[in-house]
């Protein structure tokens, strides 16, 4: 989870490996984060209502399916609720996300 934590606690743009998460400002606070798989967003977070995204940004692919129910399952950690789930190619429900 310490990769999860580098890219949650940005302040600004942060790459880690193939992911990246960039930040969103409201004034002088965090409102945003986007976080990037190979350069597609595949999660958006809003910090201020507590809820995120999740889409495959139109890859259907098993490595972006994995990357997005990782992500669920650190977000859901943190107390976080999923607001919206896009997936182009449907490989059967992760069961991360289907017990939200």
């Amino acid at each position: 989870m310490k990769f999860y934590e580098y890219l949650f606690g940005a302040t600004k743009h942060r790459k880690c490996g193939n992911h990246s998460c960039e930040v969103v400002y409201e004034g002088d606070r965090r409102s945003l984060l986007k976080f990037n798989y190979f350069d597609t967003c595949i999660c958006i977070v809003d910090l201020i209502n507590r809820t995120y995204f999740l889409g495959d940004g139109g890859y259907g692919t098993m490595s972006t399916h994995r990357a997005l129910a990782a992500y669920n399952t650190f977000l859901d950690s943190k107390g976080f609720r999923l607001a919206g789930l896009y997936l182009c190619n449907f490989y059967g429900f992760p069961y991360h996300l289907e017990h939200n």
